[in-house]
């Protein structure tokens, strides 16, 4: 049956597939899908803020979601300074009417799987002709350690990669049946991307680039005024027409300069060699074992990009060059074929080999960063000491001089008598706007992710298909029942072959149960009582590495009070240069700051301040502004996972509080 003609209730059955398998393995959050969500307290608490303040904003006060005047008051917070995920709040936003901002961020993560891998699956599908080669691209894809690492991490937005594979399917019609309707979906697919994650706004314009100047070779038979063109023209007018509000609005923010990280910060998250090939380590089996991969890393889960071995050995059978006589016997047993195919969906177009590993290349060498990582570690080369301050001096004039903004940290990667090894990728931050707004690369491996994905299915697809060749080969002049035979058995070792592949990817990419915990979502006490307080004032939560959190801005959807503090990766400038002085809390200058911020309630941490705490609760004693008003137990919300437990950069998570509250006068 031809792709085209495949019927409504197959595609039905396909996501209903997806959907018990994205079930099954982010096991526990089914059972939670009202109060709690994956992973350790952190971003997963605040994309349901934002679907909640969005609603909030829109619907309850009529006023633009896009800046909150209650978050880091009395500044406030224009969002374009984070993540807004438009995508995901908007599709979100019914659900959010009816069930709450909890039920929808759940149901937005289920999503991202199940469309994932039906859009991967179809990809596929249109590639090779072969279902179940499909079928077995579109779970790589869906649950790639990428995406199952994100998933504890919080990172709704980083789980919108489902557009991706219509975006390049798209493409593919576009380039060859030049269809309108297809050059406008593609736009609209682009913009779905970039408005989940602004990281997929570079990341995919820079892939999807790449694989149309591939694939549309040779362009001297394309003159400039050709309807291909054009209908690039209309693919991207179709995604700047979507983008243009948020472009402009977050353009408007980093022409600010309140958009930029130093490089030092950026470099840290660059991907090192192994990451792309280390064992999945979140597996049940061998993912503690593993896991001292990454003892020395912070935010463990950005690092976690490894590629199937599976996948990688499917994706090797699809680029590895035919014999000739092979090629030959391909060309002889075409006809013929067409009978013992007949399950087939569509003609193999396995050629499409070649962008597929371009892409998967150019991702590697994009997520290595801005300089050579090996194990987590910066890698420098002993030179000598005129070639270290001739290398400094270059690289000097490049970052200070001739780049786009000058970038005086570009001097912390020093090291006397030593030179570091720069990427291609220090080009793009040095040169390319937005770039410096980005501050980990290793996100770039979702294209590595989803272009293994894609090899493998071609590269099952060729498998299945060369047992096919090798079945007819023994047939002699058959006879009608003869090939009828021959198809059954055909069918069955195809079936068999796919199966097979399908159970060790599933045992490869296994996590169950979720390695990495997860978190409920209620409210805490002092939440509660604060929001029975009647007299007006900002809320300071200290110390600020636990207010500046996920969980800190939740807190505040439940008590309705402003919260001098924020979170994101970008802070107001105000804020940014004074909140250095309360890390040396309590002192006047400290009182007078909260004084200028209007700050009534302040909520002090005796468990997060360790072994600081009894001289702190000693000098607040002495200060008369602060007076204590109740002292409350947080309860527990984190249920952990053993991945938790192994990684010290998961600590704080397991910090249960004392919250003593005082009140500034």
């Amino acid at each position: 049956m031809p792709v085209g003609r495949m019927n409504g209730a197959q595609h039905v059955g396909i996501l209903f597939f997806y959907l018990m398998l994205t079930l099954a393995m982010t096991y526990p959050l089914v059972a939670h899908l009202t109060d709690g969500v994956l992973g350790p307290p952190g971003d997963n608490f605040e994309y349901p803020y934002k679907l909640w303040w969005f609603k909030r904003a829109v619907f309850d006060l009529g006023v633009s979601p896009f800046f909150n005047p209650d978050v880091f008051y009395p500044e406030g917070y224009h969002l374009a300074l984070h993540e807004m995920s438009l995508a995901n709040v908007s599709l979100g936003m019914p659900l959010t009417i009816l069930y709450g901002e909890i039920s929808t961020y759940n149901a937005l993560v289920l999503l991202s799987f199940v469309l994932s891998g039906f859009g991967a699956y179809l990809l596929v599908l249109r590639l090779t002709g072969e279902r179940l080669a499909a079928l077995v691209s579109g779970v790589l894809f869906a649950f790639c350690s990428y995406r199952m690492a994100h998933l504890g991490a919080g990172h709704l937005n980083l789980l919108g990669t489902q557009w991706l594979p219509f975006v390049f399917i798209c493409l593919d019609l576009l380039l060859e049946k030049e269809g309108l309707l297809a050059a406008i979906l593609c736009g609209v697919f682009y913009a779905l991307s970039a408005l989940s994650s602004w990281y997929y706004a570079p990341v995919v314009a820079v892939f999807a680039a790449v694989y149309v100047l591939w694939r549309g070779r040779p362009w001297r038979q394309r003159p400039l005024g050709s309807r291909l063109w054009r209908l690039l023209a209309v693919a991207a007018a179709a995604a700047g027409l979507l983008l243009a509000p948020s472009i402009a609005y977050t353009a408007q923010q980093w022409s600010q300069r309140g958009m930029a990280f130093p490089l030092r910060e950026v470099d840290v998250f660059s991907a090192s060699v192994g990451d792309f090939v280390v064992p999945n380590a979140m597996h049940p089996l061998w993912g503690r074992q593993v896991a001292s991969y990454y003892l020395n890393r912070q935010n463990v889960p950005e690092y976690m990009i490894g590629l199937s071995w599976l996948a990688m050995a499917l994706a090797l059978a699809g680029l590895w060059p035919r014999h000739r006589a092979v090629r030959a016997r391909l060309g002889e047993v075409d006809g013929s074929a067409q009978m013992l195919h007949e399950d087939r969906t569509g003609p193999s177009r396995d050629w499409m080999s070649p962008p597929y590993a371009l892409l998967l290349a150019l991702s590697v060498i994009l997520a290595l960063g801005t300089t050579l990582h090996v194990g987590g570690q910066r890698v420098y080369l002993s030179v000598p000491a005129w070639v270290e301050r001739a290398f400094t001096a270059v690289m000097g004039v490049m970052a200070n001089r001739l780049a786009l903004h000058p970038m005086p940290s570009y001097y912390d990667l020093r090291v006397a008598g030593m030179v570091y090894v720069p990427l291609p990728t220090l080009l793009g931050y040095l040169y390319v706007p937005f770039f410096d707004a980005m501050r980990v690369w290793t996100r770039f491996g979702v294209i590595s992710a989803f272009a293994i994905a894609v090899l493998a299915g071609i590269g099952l697809a060729r498998v299945m298909r060369s047992f096919s060749l090798r079945l007819e080969g023994r047939q002699q002049g058959p006879s009608q029942k003869g090939w009828r035979d021959v198809a059954a058995r055909l069918q069955r070792r195809r079936l068999v072959i796919a199966l097979l592949c399908l159970v060790a990817v599933l045992f490869e990419l296994v996590v169950v149960p979720y390695p990495l915990g997860w978190s409920e979502v209620r409210a805490q006490p002092v939440d509660r009582w604060l929001a029975r307080q009647i007299d007006e004032g900002a809320v300071i939560q200290l110390p600020l590495w636990k207010a500046e959190s996920g969980p800190g801005l939740y807190a505040s959807s439940v008590h309705g009070k402003p919260i001098a503090y924020g979170y994101g990766p970008f802070f107001p400038r105000p804020y940014r240069e004074l909140r250095p002085l309360l890390w040396d809390w309590p002192t006047e200058q400290d009182i007078d700051l909260l004084r200028d911020w209007g700050v009534r309630y302040v909520l002090v941490g005796s468990e997060s301040y360790g072994a600081q705490w009894p001289d702190i609760e000693s000098r607040m004693r002495q200060l008369d502004a602060l007076h204590p008003l109740a002292t409350f137990a947080e309860q527990p919300v984190y249920h952990s996972g053993w991945l938790a437990e192994s990684q010290p950069d998961f600590g704080r998570a397991f910090v249960v509080d004392q919250v003593h509250v005082y009140e500034l006068r």
